[in-house]
């Protein structure tokens, strides 16, 4: 595991394209780096913005949230967006589980999603799969009220 002192980005920018190469882990102490990293390269006003997580490990929420403002960012300034090479398990993991891989257009030379669904089909009683929802612990149309006794902030 890098330190955060082990974190780096690097950038190389034309008039047509801006790279940011990224190390290490993404987490809410170095995310503000990569945040002026591409805004340094926004600033450039390049046709195309690249971020490559070759060499990314983990990323967070925060990190996640500073890729999402970069891109509105880009299309606000005309510029396209393209995050490359997302290889660590995690960081495949949390762009599956927010949906957020195809906003950050994910290109060519990434890893895909997994191909199934985020829950596994499960056989109904009359064996036709069925997708599990892990928001409702009841059948549909039943209600009780919530245990407060046993929650710790109650």
């Amino acid at each position: 595991m890098l330190s955060p002192e082990e974190f780096r980005t690097d950038m190389s920018a034309t008039v047509v394209e801006a790279v940011v190469c990224v190390t290490g882990e993404i987490d809410l102490e170095t995310s503000p780096v990569l945040h002026l990293t591409l805004l340094e390269a926004l600033a450039g006003h390049p046709r195309h913005l690249e971020v490559d997580f070759t060499h990314v490990t983990f990323c967070d929420c925060s990190g996640l949230s500073i890729l999402l403002r970069a891109r509105a960012a880009a299309q606000a300034a005309g510029s396209s967006f393209t995050l490359v090479h997302v290889d660590a398990p995690s960081v495949i993991r949390l762009l599956d589980l927010t949906g957020t891989g195809p906003l950050l257009g994910l290109a060519p030379g990434s890893k895909p999603a997994r191909t199934g669904p985020v829950f596994p089909a499960q056989p109904q009683h009359d064996g036709s799969p069925q997708r599990i929802d892990r928001t409702r612990s009841r059948p549909a149309g039943t209600r009780t009220a919530p245990d407060r006794s046993r929650h710790p902030l109650s």
